[in-house]
């Protein structure tokens, strides 16, 4: 009876571990669409006020210029401040003010308008129907004050609707100067729209003094959940019924297969294969990324998926490391005379072998077998790994530097916290994992989500390595967002030493 009961003890746990993953996926599939969403909205927010700010910027430029031809007569003046208009960006008009009164336009000469009427509390910036004194179409004015004068400028409000247009209908996007709201349509209003069912955001100008106020749907349809997270969607729908048939295999030959890891590794079983890392912009090979591969002499070919989480479990993952640096450096003396010195060797690393400290020894042994300047070590570590804040793990990276080595962020982006701690660890590369690339294009790549991550990674002083790289629009739109390396099957798949070298090293001379 005993032995009956535990095939089906095993089987129940086998299920219920594969529903269990699909329960985490659908949580994950939604946390991912939020986070898409919201960066892209950060992303659109910040690149409207770019372009906004860039327009008031010109006319401020504008403002300057009209200030030159302050004069006490009007005529003369309105004359060339015509002229000023017709020659400025964006600009409608130009109005000269004194003791708070226009008293000359580029429109209508000589004028008593009291300053009030178009700006209150003092405010830079206004709404109103104008160009300055006429009262035709929606404008929004802008003042700068030089010594007693004031100078006005009006600019039509169709300069600002590309803007203020959402992806669909159920988007409202407002300019918001002083309380009053300005929507795509050239409408005035005192609140946003209200509507049922949704969530706003405001990001206000550091520059100038206006917001930009987007009222957005507080849900998502399935087709916006598929599209954000097609990648998780398919990917947790074959973990389940896989991790289910990973656990039931595990829980039967628990202790034999553990066995077998390790006599493979005593055996050199476990083999490093490489993929080829180029430059983005010259398409040559500057580095490549150590996997580990199981080359059983009974089985074949073992994926790593098979292997990798029983050694992390078992900590057999340190000696296997090990024994794959050891090789790796048997073939980098071997080849090193088609080696160009620089050349970046990537190795992952658990956080077993980080905290256990021997990470320092291993590395310094690598690069002591090697001539110096050969390579770059590139430590990789998974960003949930440092994301644990662990101050070890800061510690020991800290000494991979001052030894030299390179640290790099694997599959950055698929965590789940705040981005500071890219400034607290002492890191130089950021790998880009390959969901963010999945629907990528030239024609849109700077609206992709990449984008940002890319241009974080330029202000931060980091180097960026794409993966997944598939298609020549990947490359191209790469191109374009400035990453700095790229790795996918578009270059090349993992492969053994040998062919790595016939194909990249004797070929190209590295």
């Amino acid at each position: 009876m005993k032995n009956k009961k535990i095939p089906v003890r095993n089987m129940l746990l086998a299920i219920s571990t594969a529903l269990a993953i699909w329960l985490v996926g659908a949580l994950l599939i939604h946390q991912q669409t939020l986070s898409t969403y919201q960066a892209e909205d950060e992303i659109s927010m910040a690149n409207a006020i770019s372009r906004i700010d860039m327009i008031f910027e010109t006319v401020n430029q504008s403002l300057g210029k009209a200030s030159d031809l302050y004069s006490d007569r009007c005529p003369e003046m309105a004359h060339s401040l015509r002229q000023l208009t017709a020659l400025s960006p964006y600009s409608r008009s130009f109005s000269m003010a004194k003791q708070g009164t226009i008293y000359c336009s580029s429109l209508s000469g000589e004028v008593a308008i009291p300053v009030s009427d178009y700006f209150k509390n003092d405010r830079k910036l206004s709404f109103s129907y104008g160009p300055v004194p006429a009262q035709k179409t929606q404008v929004i004015n802008l003042k700068r004050q030089f010594q007693n004068v004031e100078i006005i400028a009006s600019i039509p409000g169709f300069y600002f609707y590309n803007d203020l247009t959402g992806q669909n209908d159920k988007e409202q996007h407002y300019l918001s100067i002083d309380g009053h709201y300005l929507d795509r349509s050239g409408q005035l209003h005192t609140a946003p729209l209200a509507r049922s069912n949704t969530r706003t955001r405001v990001q206000a100008s550091t520059n100038y003094d206006y917001s930009l106020v987007y009222v957005l749907p507080d849900s998502y349809t399935w087709r916006q959940y598929y599209q954000a997270s097609a990648v998780l969607f398919f990917v947790f729908l074959a973990i389940g019924p896989l991790a289910g048939v990973w656990v039931y295999s595990t829980l039967i030959k628990p202790k034999s297969l553990r066995k077998k890891l390790e006599v493979a590794i005593d055996r050199g079983e476990i083999q490093p294969w490489f993929q080829p890392q180029v430059d983005t912009l010259t398409g040559e090979l500057t580095g490549c990324e150590v996997l580990a591969r199981w080359i059983s002499t009974s089985d074949g070919i073992i994926p790593p998926n098979q292997f990798i989480p029983l050694a992390e479990e078992s900590r057999l993952i340190i000696p296997m490391t090990r024994d794959l640096m050891r090789q790796v450096r048997s073939w980098l003396l071997t080849e090193k005379r088609h080696i160009t010195p620089g050349f970046h060797v990537s190795i992952n690393f658990s956080s077993h072998h980080i905290l256990s400290g021997q990470i320092i020894k291993d590395c310094r042994h690598f690069l002591n077998g090697l001539p110096d300047g050969l390579i770059h070590l590139v430590v990789e570590i998974t960003e949930s790994e440092i994301l644990n804040d662990n101050r070890q793990i800061n510690d020991v990276l800290t000494q991979l530097h001052q030894l030299g080595v390179i640290i790099a962020i694997d599959d950055f982006g698929t965590g789940y916290s705040n981005l500071s701690y890219l400034q607290d660890y002492p890191l130089d590369i950021l790998k880009v994992d390959r969901k963010f690339i999945t629907h990528l294009e030239p024609e849109v790549a700077h609206r992709h989500l990449i984008a940002g991550i890319i241009d974080i990674s330029k202000k931060l002083d980091l180097s960026t390595v794409v993966e997944g790289v598939e298609t020549e629009k990947h490359v191209e739109s790469l191109k374009q967002l400035g990453a700095t390396w790229l790795q996918g099957f578009y270059y090349g798949k993992p492969v053994p030493a040998s062919e790595f070298s016939r194909i990249w090293l004797k070929k190209t001379g590295a």
